[in-house]
């Protein structure tokens, strides 16, 4: 994914705050850098269930990410 295509798109076609696209921005270069590769159980003790996945969560919540 290309970042400052994703964060020139948040500032210019969506309502998300110039401030949070950086903050998207700068996720996707910590995923892109293999900063979030390490897999915990700590999130299922927290919650007391198994997460969902992003792209189950995606699927389940697909009508909400359509453009308007």
């Amino acid at each position: 994914i290309d970042r400052n295509a994703v964060v020139e798109y948040l500032k210019t076609k969506s309502h998300v705050p110039h401030n949070a696209a950086e903050f998207i921005g700068d996720m996707l270069d910590a995923v892109s850098n293999g900063l979030f590769d390490k897999k915990t159980d700590d999130l299922c003790k927290l919650i007391g269930k198994a997460p969902m996945s992003v792209k189950d969560y995606m699927h389940k919540n697909a009508d909400e990410f359509k453009p308007e």
